[in-house]
């Protein structure tokens, strides 16, 4: 019996997100279900992007300033993390957990960020920035493999487009550009299929396409906001969110667009939904 209870148990994966309550955005989790929901950080500051590493032990986050902070979540302690980048968003492991991805913000130009990388090995010091283009560049996701990265730009001027580029920042091609915006990009754990969030139908929806930019199909048609789709590690499940009960709650449905439904409480307004990994 203890055995079948174990098994049952570990089939529910769980999930992070933000939510705002009492003036500030603070990190909280839950399983896969909606079920066992807790609040993990309580400070009088925002606490946005969330994201566990080191076995689930280690909580990343990002607060107002744009900085980045490592709390340990066995002792508690809270450090700064890249501290020597500047104003940081949007960080991003690599699966191996040997690299980071995250936008960095230019301080003598207005309105210009690029995609940069930097290594995590402990006597490293290496970093890449990955483009060179005016405009913004950001939501960054490193491909399952390690050696692609697709990343939203607005260098064009038509919008804001997906590109993709290898891992070093030398190889640049466009998978979609039309004008509206295109965000959110995040890549299947097979590294086949990319979902992300467009208004090209009037509101934002979740859409997927192909690694290299064929098969454009939309998953969602309601007529709220969609956003900031999460593949699950074995490919099943999107999580996602939006707003079409009246507030910014955490979703999830099937790859496919089949069996939509709310996992967080109506008066949880919720960002930035991502899988634990253990």
């Amino acid at each position: 019996m203890g055995e079948t209870v174990f098994a049952e148990q570990a089939e529910i994966s769980q999930i992070g997100f933000s939510s705002f309550r009492d003036g500030y955005w603070q990190i909280w989790r839950m399983d896969s279900d909606g079920g066992n929901l807790r609040q993990i950080t309580k400070s009088p500051s925002d606490k946005r992007e969330p994201l566990w590493f080191d076995k689930g032990q280690k909580l990343l986050y990002r607060i107002s300033n744009a900085k980045l902070y490592v709390k340990d979540l066995k002792t508690g302690e809270e450090t700064g993390f890249l501290e020597q980048y500047g104003n940081i968003l949007n960080p991003d492991f690599s699966a191996d957990g040997r690299r980071i991805l995250f936008t960095r913000f230019r301080t003598d130009i207005t309105d210009s960020s690029d995609i940069w990388s930097a290594s995590l090995a402990p006597d490293a010091n290496e970093s890449k920035r990955l483009t060179r283009e005016p405009g913004i560049q950001y939501d960054a996701d490193i491909s399952p493999d390690g050696k692609s990265v697709v990343y939203v730009s607005s260098s064009k001027g038509k919008g804001h487009g997906i590109w993709l580029a290898d891992i070093e920042g030398k190889s640049h091609v466009c998978l979609k550009e039309d004008g509206f915006y295109n965000i959110c990009p995040d890549w299947s754990p097979e590294g086949k299929k990319i979902a992300f969030a467009s208004n090209a139908e009037g509101n934002y929806d979740i859409w997927v396409m192909d690694s290299d930019g064929k098969n454009q199909t939309r998953l969602t048609t309601d007529n709220g906001l969609d956003t900031q789709p999460k593949w699950s590690r074995d490919g099943k499940d999107i999580l996602f969110i939006s707003n079409r009960l009246g507030n910014t709650q955490v979703w999830i449905m099937k790859a496919d667009g089949s069996d939509q439904k709310a996992l967080t409480p109506k008066d949880m307004r919720c960002a930035d939904p991502t899988w634990i990994d253990f």
